[in-house]
């Protein structure tokens, strides 16, 4: 059997699964599920602080459902109330008699949200009930405590620079009274002097660079026969290390060398000569009493005066102490002995 389905039903059919569809859409752009059970709530606040509807509602920063209404509570007996509806959509949030609500900023923009706290701590409120009321401080409000707490901490140190920005003050004018008329002239005859050393020295380094640019040659020359002593330096290299390898060898074999031995041998002999010549100052032995003993040295200064007179008187009367005869002759008996 077949159905006809006419256009009008047609028509019709996409009218009403066009308009499913854009219920479904409005609704998903204000974040609400239709596909999940919520739960819808009141709180009452004398100041929503710019909460406005589609608000989020969070708990630690995860958002578990949004603001349904924002309106003014006119059967209150306060007529400034303002009554938030909200919806949370999280099956695994329980609202208890001990959940707060309070308002907060998430962001430096001021956008606002509902922060819960103390959720799953008690039995389930029924749906329909008012949460309490908690105060937070905004974002902003927090920035203005900062503030507040930066400028107290700063306050002591505006005070001490104010103290030195005065002392500083009180200073220069003290200066400015010590540069007395001649205190200036030396100074600008100070600052003349200083321009003209640096105009000497600026002609000075000219000058020195144009004495380096005419001996440039020579300059040339001096690193040419330098760099002809490092080349040969580097050729003779075995050379030199043979030289170095002697002296490294000589070296070692007087350090091999029993200087000490000789050493204390040498001290040996200077200590001996010391004791001889203390002995000899002292007056003691030959030597010691023929420098220092007067009597020995008038014996001997006698002797040798004795001594000379008897050469002379055998060189004048060789008879008196020789005596030759051929023929046997008597010997004076009367021979006079040489006087001293």
């Amino acid at each position: 059997m077949n159905v006809t389905v006419s256009k009008e039903i047609k028509v019709g059919l996409a009218l009403l699964i066009a308009l499913a569809i854009l219920y479904i859409g409005i609704n998903f752009l204000k974040g609400r599920d239709l596909f999940n059970r919520s739960n819808k709530y009141s709180i009452s606040y004398k100041n929503v602080e710019g909460l406005t509807k589609s608000n989020n509602v969070v708990v630690n920063g995860l958002k578990v459902g949004q603001v349904e209404k924002v309106y003014l509570d006119l059967a209150a007996k306060d007529s400034n109330i303002i009554k938030v509806d909200i919806i949370i959509q999280d099956p695994n949030i329980t609202i208890s008699s001990t959940t707060t609500a309070a308002i907060t900023s998430v962001d430096f923009l001021g956008t606002k949200a509902i922060k819960l706290d103390n959720i799953n701590s008690g039995a389930a409120m029924p749906e329909g009930s008012s949460i309490k009321v908690a105060t937070e401080k905004g974002m902003m409000a927090m920035a203005e405590q900062k503030i507040q707490e930066v400028e107290k901490m700063i306050e002591p140190v505006t005070i001490k620079a104010a103290a030195v920005l005065s002392t500083m003050d009180v200073t220069l004018h003290q200066v400015n009274s010590l540069l007395d008329a001649q205190v200036q002239r030396d100074l600008k005859y100070t600052i003349q002097n200083l321009s003209i050393t640096s105009k000497n020295a600026a002609a000075l380094s000219e000058k020195a660079s144009g004495l380096i640019t005419k001996e440039e040659k020579r300059l040339d020359n001096i690193l040419a026969s330098v760099q002809k002593i490092t080349s040969g330096f580097e050729k003779n290299g075995a050379k030199i290390d043979k030289v170095l390898a002697n002296v490294e060898k000589i070296t070692d074999d007087v350090a091999k060398a029993n200087l000490t031995a000789t050493i204390q041998s040498a001290k040996d002999v200077l200590d001996k000569f010391n004791t001889i010549a203390s002995k000899i100052d002292k007056g003691e032995g030959s030597i010691g009493k023929l420098l220092k003993d007067d009597g020995l040295y008038n014996n001997l200064n006698k002797s040798a005066a004795d001594l000379d007179a008897l050469f002379v008187d055998l060189k004048a009367n060789p008879k008196k102490y020789v005596h030759f005869s051929l023929f046997g002759g008597k010997k004076d008996k009367t021979t006079t002995p040489v006087q001293p």
